[in-house]
């Protein structure tokens, strides 16, 4: 049986979507660029949402306008 990604490597996932846009610390992705690059890893939305979650609560992002998310100098850092 295979193993559900703990919230750290979820975390991780989502911040390799950062990079693979090039996003610099306060620059921002929409909703809909998380999806794409998602399901491109083979991730589930519920594995984007525990990433987004940690992501925040480690400082790596912030919510911004218009449901984006924000990178942080700590998220640019963990890159």
């Amino acid at each position: 049986m295979a193993e559900l990604p703990t919230p750290e490597e979820s975390g991780r996932a989502v911040l390799q979507i950062y990079e693979h846009f090039g996003t610099r610390p306060g620059e921002g992705l929409l909703p809909q660029n998380f999806l794409v690059r998602i399901f491109a890893m083979k991730l589930r939305k519920d594995d984007l949402v525990n990433g987004l979650e940690y992501g925040v609560e480690a400082g790596w992002f912030e919510s911004g306008p218009n449901d984006m998310m924000i990178l942080t100098d700590a998220g640019f850092a963990e890159i």
